[in-house]
């Protein structure tokens, strides 16, 4: 894969995963108290731990959310602590469903709606960190990664809106999977 295809690789990934922890970040902020909530339900910590725990989810997210979205800055830093959560996410749903506790809501797009957590989760938690380390490799040089050409900006912004719209088509069709197989 020639340079520039790399760098437009690196700059859909990197604005993907901003509006993935936007998002996540968005959910979180409106409803802290069900945050934590949700991740005390996960188990994984003492409940003593939880709210600052859910304080330091939420900041670490900022972070990863403020470092994807600045330039000119090494994006390596970020990509990797985005990959961190996505990993840490990743083991929480794993953990509960090695335990069978299957029925907890997963907290992943808001708590307005219960959501269980299931498998699938598991997979595509691994693969937004596998994106996240792949973005993290391609800015290891400790240098911002460049601006696309003026021209490139359509192509990371129509890639990026596919991908957004893909990612939230196959979350609905594996979140309704079951729903949809009785019809």
């Amino acid at each position: 894969m020639n340079a520039s295809a790399v760098l437009l690789l690196a700059w859909i990934v990197r604005a993907a995963l901003a509006v993935l922890f936007a998002t996540a970040l968005w959910h979180k902020a409106r409803a802290p108290r069900e945050f934590i909530a949700a991740l005390g339900n996960y188990r994984v910590l003492p409940a003593a731990l939880v709210p600052a725990a859910a304080g330091a989810v939420m900041f670490a997210e900022m972070v990863v959310l403020a470092g994807l979205l600045a330039t000119p800055v090494p994006v390596a830093p970020f990509a990797a602590l985005a990959a961190l959560l996505l990993l840490g996410y990743a083991v929480g749903i794993a953990v509960n469903l090695g335990r069978g506790r299957t029925t907890i809501d997963c907290g992943c797009h808001g708590f307005s709606g219960r959501q269980q957590i299931a498998g699938w989760m598991v997979g595509r938690n691994l693969g937004l960190a596998t994106m996240a380390v792949v973005l993290a490799r391609i800015g290891q040089g400790g240098e911002p990664l460049p601006l696309p050409a003026a021209a490139d900006w359509v192509t990371v912004a129509g890639a990026t809106a596919m991908g957004c719209l893909l990612y939230a088509l196959l979350h609905y069709l594996m979140a309704n999977a079951s729903k949809l197989q009785r019809r």
